[in-house]
C-alpha cells in the first residue's frame, strides 16, 4: 500500500524531508530512501494511533485516530485547539517518531534486551534499548492525551 495522508499516515515524505532539513544530527533521515521514510512514517503513525487521545473519532470507520470531535488546551497557544483536522502537534510527533525509528533500527522488535554481556575481560550490564516513544515525542503529544497521559487521579475536597 502506498503512503496516504489521513489513511495510513499523519505526515508525508515531503513534510519529513522539510522537517529534517533544518535540524542537526539527522543523518539517518538524509541517508534513507523514500520507501524507508514512508515506512517509518506509517510505523510512527501506527504507534501514535493507539494512544488514548482526548475526544472521539469523527467517523467510527475512519482508519486513523484523527480527525476527532473535541478540542484540547494547548499551552503554546494559551487556549483550546480543535481536533477537527490533524493537529500540528500530531504531525510534529509523527515526524519526530519516524526519525527516531529510522535512527534506531530494530526498535520495534520486542524479542528482548541484553542484561549482561561479556567478551573476554570486558563486561557490560543492563544494556538498555532506546524507548519506542522518546521523551520528546511524549512531551509534544501530552496535551492531546486523556488526562495529559497521567494515570494518576486527584480528589478535590
Amino acid at each position: 500500500m502506498a503512503i496516504e495522508l489521513g489513511i495510513n499516515t499523519f505526515a508525508i515524505v515531503a513534510e519529513f524531508d522539510a522537517y529534517c532539513a533544518d535540524r542537526l544530527d539527522m543523518a539517518a533521515a538524509f541517508e534513507a530512501d523514500n520507501a524507508s521514510k514512508a515506512a517509518a512514517l506509517v510505523s510512527a503513525t501506527d504507534l501514535l494511533n493507539e494512544m488514548p487521545w482526548t475526544g472521539f473519532v469523527v467517523n467510527q470507520d475512519q482508519p486513523l485516530a484523527f480527525p476527532r470531535v473535541g478540542s484540547y488546551f494547548d499551552p503554546r497557544v494559551g487556549g483550546n485547539v480543535s481536533l477537527s483536522d490533524i493537529p500540528k502537534r500530531i504531525k510534529q510527533a509523527t515526524l519526530e517518531l519516524a526519525y527516531h525509528l529510522l535512527n534506531n533500527e530494530g526498535l520495534q522488535d520486542d524479542t528482548g534486551q541484553i542484561k549482561d554481556l561479556q567478551v573476554g575481560s570486558v563486561s557490560m550490564t543492563l544494556i538498555q534499548q532506546a524507548p519506542k516513544i522518546p521523551y520528546k515525542v511524549t512531551n509534544i503529544i501530552r496535551p492531546l492525551l486523556i488526562n495529559q497521559g497521567s494515570s494518576g487521579w486527584w480528589r478535590a475536597n
